[in-house]
C-alpha cells in the first residue's frame, strides 16, 4: 500500500503505548488507490487503431505491444474496452474487454487486427425454377431458392480477385451473370447480377406424302403454320421446358387428308422434332338413302362428321377420308315416325369415293336398340333398351321364363325361346311385343335361334335324345330341316351375313369349339378355334371378315385369369386376340356385333358382388381391343344374351 504524501522517511517507530505510526494524508485520511486498465495489441499492419475505454477514454495506438489507459479506475470499478476506429485495410478485435478492476491493474486486454475482408453478392432476378447453384473462384458454392440479394459465405481481402459463375442451373431455366468477376477494392461486392429466363424449344417435325396443295397446322391451339412442300417443319414460337404441345391439321389440303403421329407431348429439355405428318390422297364417303318420307334423318361417319339428309337419293358427307382409312356410317338422329339402318356402313376406303351405302328407312323396324333378358321381375323376360342402358322397355310378361332375343335383320321381329307351353319351344313377335307367336312344336327343349340373313329362316338347337342338335325352320313354323345328327352336342347356331355358313359350337372333338358348316345342308364341318379351352357364342361381324366368341382356357392354361373372355378370330379360324382382360376371375361372355361391325355387347358378373350378369358395351377397334368400355345395366337382377338392332 502506498502513501499519498511522503515528507517522512518510512521506519520502524516505537511509540508509547507500543503503536505503529501508519502513513496518512496531510488531513488525517487514508488515501483511495487506483488501477490501469490495458493489454496487448498484435497484428497491427500500418495505420492507427483508437480504443476507447467506458466511452470517454481514448487511445490511439499506432504499433503491435503493451498498452495502457491513462485514466486508472478504483477498485470496484467497470471497464469497457472496445474500438472506437479501425485502421485502414484492417479490422481489430478486442477481447477480454469487459469486466471489473479488482486489487490490481488490468493487463490481459487483447486487440488481434487482421486485414479487413468483405462479402461477395448481388441481385437474382427472374428464378422461377428449383436448383440454381452460383460458385465464386472455383469453389465456394451457393444454392440460391428465391429472387433477391445473396452474398457468398466466404469473404474476401481488398485487392483479391472474385469471379462468380452458374455451376448448376434452375430447372426449365437458364441464368445468366453480369458483373461476375472482378477485384475487391476496400467495400463489399453488390454489383453481381444474375439474370434467368425460361428455357424456350422448338416444337417440329416432318411431313411426307404431301401433294401440290398447302396443310395447315396448328400448335396449341393457335400457333399456325402452312406446309407447302415434304420434309422438316418448325413452329414459329417456341415454348418453355416442360410445357405441352399439341399439333393438328387445322386445314386440310385439296384431295388430301394428312395425319399427325406424335404430335401430343410434353418438351423435355431440347427441341422437338419427331412429330410426323402423313398426307395421303382422300375420297368422299356416301350412298343412297331410301324411305325416308318427310322428316329428316341424320348420320355419321367415323364418329363426327354429322349429315343431315331431307329426302330420299345420294348423299355424301362433307369431309373426305384417307386412302387406306376406315369409314363407320351410322345414324345419330331418326325421324320420329320411322326407323332407318345404314346398310354395309362400315369398311375401308381403296383409292376410290365410297358411293355404296344404303340407308334404309322403315316405319316399323328397330333401330340402335339392344335386345336382352332379364329376371328383373322374378322370372326371365325379354326387354328392350337404348345402348347406353336408357329408356327400357319390357315387351314380355308371363310367370314362365323367356330367353335369348335375337333381332331380325330387317328390325321388325324379335326370336326368343320360351317355356311357357310346358317346353321349350322357338317364338317370333313384334319388335314392339305384340303378336307372340310359336314356331316349333317338338315336344323337346328347343332353344337359342338365330335369324338367317335375309330373314327367311331361323336356325336353333334342340335336345334329341340326350344330345343336341341344329336345324333351321320358317318363322311361321314350316320347312323345318335337320342340320347335324351325331352323338356330340351341337349348339350356339350363327348364320353368316351372306347365308352360305353357320358358326357353332361343337364337343365333337372332345372339348367344346367354334365350327361353321354350309347352312344348307350341314356339310363340310371345319374346326375354327382349335384350342384346349372351351370356345363358344359366336357371332359373325356385319362384313362377315371376323367372329367374336367367347373362350374358358382356366383348365388349360393356369395364366389364364378369369372363367371366360372375349375373344375374337379371322373367318378362318386365324388371328385370335382376347379381347377382355380381367384378373378376378368374372366370366365375360356372349359377345354381339352391332350393326356397323364398331361396337359389341357382352354380359359380365364383373360387378361389385360377383353373382349377378350386366351388360356391356364397347367399340371393338377392328378387333385390337376394347375402349370405351361402359356398363350398361345396373339392376339386382341377371341381365344377359344382349341382341343388336340393325
Amino acid at each position: 500500500m502506498s502513501c499519498r504524501y511522503r515528507k517522512l522517511a518510512v521506519g520502524a517507530v516505537l511509540l508509547s503505548g507500543g503503536l505503529f505510526l501508519a502513513c496518512s494524508g496531510e488531513d488525517g485520511v487514508s488515501p483511495t488507490q487506483r488501477y490501469a486498465v490495458g493489454g496487448t495489441l498484435t497484428g497491427l499492419q500500418g495505420g492507427a487503431v483508437v480504443l476507447q475505454n467506458n466511452g470517454t477514454d481514448v487511445l490511439s495506438l499506432t504499433a503491435d505491444g503493451d498498452f495502457q489507459f491513462s485514466t486508472t479506475l478504483p477498485p470496484g470499478s467497470a471497464y469497457n474496452v472496445v474500438v472506437a476506429s479501425q485502421p485502414a485495410g484492417q479490422e481489430c478485435e478486442v477481447s477480454n474487454g469487459n469486466g471489473t478492476v479488482s486489487q490490481a491493474d488490468v493487463t490481459n486486454v487483447t486487440v488481434a487486427c487482421q486485414p479487413a475482408t468483405y462479402s461477395v453478392g448481388g441481385t437474382v432476378a427472374g428464378l422461377t425454377g428449383a436448383g440454381l447453384v452460383l460458385r465464386n473462384n472455383g469453389g465456394d458454392d451457393l444454392s440460391i431458392a428465391t429472387n433477391g440479394g445473396f452474398a457468398f459465405a466466404t469473404r474476401l481481402t481488398s485487392g483479391s480477385a472474385y469471379s462468380v459463375e452458374v455451376t448448376t442451373q434452375p430447372s426449365g431455366q437458364t441464368c445468366a451473370v453480369t458483373g461476375g468477376s472482378g477485384t475487391v477494392a476496400g467495400a463489399d461486392v453488390t454489383s453481381i447480377s444474375v439474370a434467368c429466363s425460361e428455357n424456350l424449344y422448338t416444337v417440329g417435325g416432318t411431313v411426307s406424302g404431301l401433294g401440290s396443295g398447302s396443310v395447315v397446322l396448328q400448335n396449341n391451339g393457335g400457333d399456325d403454320l402452312t406446309v407447302s412442300g415434304n420434309g422438316a417443319f418448325t413452329f414459329g414460337s417456341p415454348i418453355p421446358d416442360s410445357s405441352g404441345y399439341a399439333v393438328t391439321v387445322l386445314v386440310q389440303p385439296a384431295g388430301q387428308v394428312c395425319s399427325v403421329s406424335a404430335g401430343i407431348g410434353t418438351v423435355g429439355g431440347s427441341d422437338v422434332t419427331d412429330v410426323t405428318v402423313d398426307c395421303a390422297d382422300a375420297y368422299t364417303i356416301g350412298g343412297t338413302v331410301s324411305g325416308l318420307g318427310s322428316e329428316p334423318v341424320v348420320l355419321q361417319n367415323n364418329g363426327g362428321d354429322d349429315l343431315t339428309i331431307t329426302q330420299d337419293g345420294p348423299f355424301t358427307f362433307s369431309t373426305p377420308v384417307a386412302d387406306g382409312s376406315g369409314y363407320d356410317v351410322t345414324v345419330i338422329g331418326q325421324p320420329s315416325v320411322r326407323t332407318c339402318v345404314a346398310l354395309t356402313g362400315v369398311g375401308v376406303v381403296a383409292g376410290a369415293d365410297v358411293t355404296s351405302i344404303q340407308v334404309t328407312c322403315n316405319a316399323d323396324a328397330l333401330s340402335n336398340r339392344i335386345a336382352f333378358h332379364s329376371d328383373r321381375d322374378s322370372d326371365f323376360e325379354i326387354y328392350l333398351m337404348n345402348p347406353d342402358g336408357s329408356n327400357v322397355v319390357q315387351l314380355t310378361d308371363n310367370t314362365f321364363d323367356d330367353y335369348w332375343p335375337v333381332i331380325s335383320p330387317d328390325g321388325t321381329r324379335i326370336a326368343f325361346w320360351s317355356g311357357r307351353d310346358g317346353n321349350q319351344e322357338i317364338y317370333v313377335m313384334d319388335a314392339d311385343g305384340s303378336n307372340q307367336t310359336r314356331v316349333t312344336n317338338h315336344g323337346a327343349a328347343d332353344r337359342q335361334p338365330a335369324w338367317s340373313p335375309d330373314g327367311e329362316r331361323l336356325a336353333f338347337y334342340r335336345v334329341v335324345n340326350g344330345t343336341t342338335e341344329i336345324y333351321t325352320i320358317k318363322p311361321d313354323g314350316t320347312g323345318e330341316i335337320r342340320l347335324t345328327d351325331n352323338a356330340f352336342d351341337d349348339e350356339e347356331p350363327a348364320w353368316s351375313p351372306d347365308g352360305s355358313l353357320i358358326a357353332f359350337m361343337t364337343n365333337r372333338d372332345g372339348n367344346n369349339e367354334v365350327y361353321v358348316m354350309n347352312a344348307a345342308d350341314g356339310s363340310n364341318p371345319q374346326n375354327l378355334s382349335n384350342n384346349p379351352g372351351r370356345d363358344g357364342k359366336p357371332d359373325w361381324s356385319p362384313d362377315g371378315s371376323r367372329l367374336l366368341f367367347d373362350r374358358n382356357n382356366t383348365a388349360v392354361d393356369p395364366n389364364w385369369l378369369g372363367d371366360a373372355e372375349v375373344m375374337c378370330m379371322n373367318s378362318d379360324g386365324s388371328g385370335q386376340v382376347r379381347l377382355t382382360i380381367d384378373t378376378s376371375g368374372f366370366v365375360d361372355t356372349q359377345p354381339r356385333w352391332s350393326a356397323s361391325g364398331s361396337r359389341l355387347v357382352f354380359n359380365s358378373d364383373r360387378v361389385a358382388d360377383g353373382t349377378n350378369t350386366e351388360l356391356y358395351v364397347g367399340r371393338t377397334n377392328n378387333c385390337t381391343g376394347i375402349t370405351n368400355l361402359n356398363r350398361v345395366t345396373f339392376s339386382p337382377a341377371k341381365d344377359a344374351a344382349g341382341d343388336w338392332s340393325p
